[in-house]
């Protein structure tokens, strides 16, 4: 090698183990060829063996797919995932620490695979922080006339009251303290499993918001928009002091619109079934679900026999 590339690859090498991101280079099957000291910073705490050979071997707790979805990338190069965020908790039992990593993958060619990894915590908490912010501003800047303003302890039942609540809902302040949220729903619309899985959504991602059919005290029922920010610092929160605010706004006057809009993207115009648009929005959305809060997951097919009979018989209308 002469003298200037010598230079050339020393001062790459340089660029490479003072980068402020980490980076790894592995073949295909995740073997670790070269990292930088920073990844290596952030692989080790969750490396089962305490070694750094394999990356999806590393990472196979947090990101158990990965491998998979290595293999099944179609492309002979390109981004396998981009920027995707990653809850890791390192430390000793009873001092456990949060973070968030951010992992992209790329694919460089048939042999090699190159990762870029960053501590994201500060900048996803500052996000939530915000977010949480914006609707708390939100709400105070239109007088609380169209909300009610909730807040909730870790189980997801009411722990405070304001008169907004009496305003949307027309609960009282007895009827709803120290009771679950699963009250502002229809009844067995929201089961005790899904508010938490809703408290555990918003710990994750900074809020959950929900829309559809609320209850109100007398059995009516409204077209209502719920959201659901934590309060807490999830880092340093024990489990058993997170709080949550729930913002439930009354948007029945928009629904009738929004209806209208759904129903000429997702249905038929002739017959108004759901198209096959409409199939594949819910089936993603039913696989996001499962991926957050595994639950059991079924597919059903149904393959009607002599169709054309049905047709010939009863005709189109009858048959669609």
């Amino acid at each position: 090698m002469s003298a200037p590339a010598e230079q050339e690859y020393e001062a790459l090498l340089q660029f490479v183990y003072m980068a402020p991101i980490g980076l790894v280079q592995t073949l295909a099957d995740g073997e670790i060829t070269m990292v930088n000291p920073l990844c290596a910073q952030l692989l080790m705490p969750l490396s089962p063996d305490g070694q750094l050979a394999n990356l999806f071997t590393a990472l196979e707790t947090v990101v158990p797919d990965l491998r998979q979805r290595v293999s099944e990338f179609p492309d002979t190069h390109g981004t396998i995932c981009d920027a995707q965020q990653v809850p890791i908790s390192t430390g000793q039992p009873g001092r456990r620490q949060h973070q968030v990593l951010s992992l992209t993958l790329l694919k460089l060619d048939a042999e090699r695979l190159m990762a870029v990894l960053s501590d994201v915590t500060q900048s996803v908490r500052r996000e939530r922080e915000l977010r949480q912010s914006q609707a708390w501003i939100n709400t105070l800047a239109i007088g609380l006339s169209d909300y009610a303003l909730v807040s909730l302890d870790h189980r997801g039942c009411v722990q405070g009251w304001n008169p907004s609540i009496s305003r949307i809902t027309g609960f009282s302040q007895e009827q709803v303290e120290g009771h679950s949220l699963s009250m502002f729903y229809p009844a067995d619309a929201m089961s005790g499993q899904r508010v938490l899985d809703r408290l555990h959504e918003a710990d994750l991602t900074g809020w959950s918001l929900d829309e559809g059919w609320c209850a109100r005290a007398d059995g009516g029922r409204y077209w209502g928009s719920c959201l659901i920010a934590p309060l807490h610092d999830s880092d340093d929160t024990p489990a058993d002091e997170h709080a949550y605010s729930l913002i439930i706004r009354d948007v029945s006057d928009r629904r009738e619109a929004a209806e209208a809009m759904l129903k000429a993207l997702s249905c038929d115009h002739l017959t108004g079934l759901f198209n096959r648009r409409a199939f594949v929005e819910a089936a993603e959305l039913e696989m996001q679900r499962w991926a957050r809060s595994p639950r059991p997951l079924s597919l059903v097919m149904i393959d009607a026999d002599h169709f054309k009979r049905i047709n010939d018989q009863h005709g189109h209308v009858t048959g669609d």
